[in-house]
């Protein structure tokens, strides 16, 4: 499992390169955090870094159901 943060910044460097690429965003984890004492949490930062990369640099799916359309 990777953070989330760096699955978006992975996706964008491949899609950069010209790579297809898909993610599968229950593979990717966040957590908990704060910045200047603001809260940002865990759900919220997984949809916030996954955002970025999806539909421009990366296709975002859901792993089992990915699994089963293979």
């Amino acid at each position: 499992m990777r953070l989330a943060t760096g699955c978006a910044d992975v996706a964008r460097a491949a899609a950069d390169l010209g790579s297809r690429v898909t993610v599968v965003h229950n593979a990717c984890a966040a957590r908990d955090a704060e910045f200047d004492g603001t809260p940002a949490r865990a759900a919220q930062a997984h949809a916030a870094d996954l955002s970025g990369p999806s539909g421009t640099h990366a296709t975002i799916v859901e792993g089992a159901s990915h699994l089963e359309a293979r």
